[in-house]
């Protein structure tokens, strides 16, 4: 008894499965960078941590400037705002700068 092989068949899967394999790779390599991104952005620091630090150099300049407590507040206030905004933007542009070099690295 002789088998038949009907190789449209074989060569559809043959095909399917060398673009599958394609696929996955790209999509790993994906992954990975965005995991390497993801700790590159947490190495930058807290935000938190540094709105804090700006919140009290506000202070200490509202204090210079204004004396008394209410520029110290909004100096305080300000600081806040403006070290919360730097550290995101910090971590936003250290995320970016990681992905796309290792996406550049592996040659997507």
């Amino acid at each position: 008894m002789k088998l038949k092989v009907n190789w449209k068949v074989v060569l559809c899967l043959a095909a399917l499965s060398i673009t599958q394999n394609a696929a996955a790779d790209q999509y790993s390599g994906a992954a990975d960078c965005e995991a390497y991104a993801r700790n590159a952005e947490r190495q930058q620091g807290s935000i938190v941590g540094n709105a804090a630090g700006s919140a009290v150099r506000g202070a200490i300049f509202g204090r210079i400037v204004g004396g008394n407590s209410k520029s110290r507040r909004r100096g305080a206030k300000l600081g806040a705002i403006s070290g919360g905004l730097r550290a995101a933007a910090n971590k936003r542009k250290a995320y970016d700068h990681a992905y796309n070099r290792c996406m550049q690295d592996a040659g997507y």
